[in-house]
């Protein structure tokens, strides 16, 4: 006995690559902005910063995972 089945996943695709593009580009925007800027959700997790934030509080890079509670 086989049994196939067959899935379209060409619109899952098209909404990941949407979605990878608009990452980047707010990536791109948010490192664009010459102050400080961050922005935590309400579980008091960063959610995205750009250089000059963590230049200002002088921790290094690796530091900042996006998405971990803050301290």
């Amino acid at each position: 006995m086989v049994t196939t089945v067959i899935r379209d996943i060409s619109e899952r695709l098209r909404a990941e690559t949407s979605a990878r593009l608009n990452a980047d580009r707010l990536s791109s925007a948010v490192e664009s902005i010459p102050d400080s800027f961050a922005l935590w959700d309400a579980a008091d997790r960063l959610v995205i910063c750009n250089r000059a934030y963590r230049r200002l509080l002088s921790m290094p890079g690796e530091t900042w995972k996006m998405g971990e509670r803050s301290a």
